[in-house]
């Protein structure tokens, strides 16, 4: 088991890597890609990789050399909106990998199936409200993201052992399931190699979130810096 006060001084650090998934996922944008061809090194990810196994470092390595490729914002941003759009919105062979949760429950399922009911269930216990620019169903994996990592930053702030636990299963058993498979419908993509990297590294970092949190037992440590 990995010292969870090593863990959780990297905080910071695992919340901002959530952000970065969240909106790698949300779709590019030119402003986000301008930031990242400026600053392609990813340093924030820093801290985490003593702590990561090697699927999250190698992914991150690999990433941050893509993005180097790049000479500036707009030639990235039109790269990965291309990319975006083929696998996941709309192709004439079909989407390679869909980005919602029900879509993995079986052929055919429906978009809003069990998944995206029981996500729209916790969003609502915890008092969150999507945003009317939002129309997306409630398990997209960006939203999953983002509502992982409210609970993380609760637990953080808030010294939430509820909010740990939950993070934990979460990541664990709601999530780590389908993405994995999202993560294997994106392999065999050669065309743009950023979205099956962040695919990799979400894997990886979310197994490392249910397995090392769930031992947590000292919320007080969460507040170490």
């Amino acid at each position: 088991m990995r010292n969870m006060t090593a863990v959780f001084k990297k905080g910071d650090a695992l919340l901002e890597c959530l952000d970065f998934m969240s909106r790698v996922f949300w779709g590019p944008d030119p402003e986000t890609c301008t930031e990242w061809a400026e600053n392609p090194g990813f340093t924030w990810v820093n801290p985490l990789v003593p702590l990561m196994e090697s699927p999250f470092t190698e992914a991150f390595r690999e990433l941050m050399a893509y993005v180097k490729k790049f000479p500036d914002g707009a030639s990235l941003y039109e790269h990965l909106e291309s990319a975006y759009v083929r696998l996941f919105v709309n192709t004439l062979e079909g989407i390679s990998a869909p980005l919602n949760q029900s879509c993995y429950e079986a052929p055919d399922a429906p978009v809003m199936g069990p998944p995206a009911v029981a996500m729209k269930e916790r969003l609502i216990s915890a008092g969150l409200i999507m945003g009317e620019n939002i129309h997306e169903p409630p398990d997209h994996l960006s939203i999953q993201l983002e509502y992982l990592y409210f609970l993380l930053d609760k637990a953080l702030k808030r010294e939430n052992r509820g909010a740990l636990t939950e993070a934990a299963t979460f990541a664990g058993d709601i999530m780590s399931p389908w993405v994995s498979i999202f993560r294997d419908k994106l392999s065999a993509e050669t065309n743009c190699r950023f979205y099956p990297l962040c695919a990799s590294a979400l894997c990886a970092m979310l197994n490392f979130i249910s397995v090392t949190l769930a031992g947590e037992k000292d919320p007080a440590e969460l507040h170490e810096s």
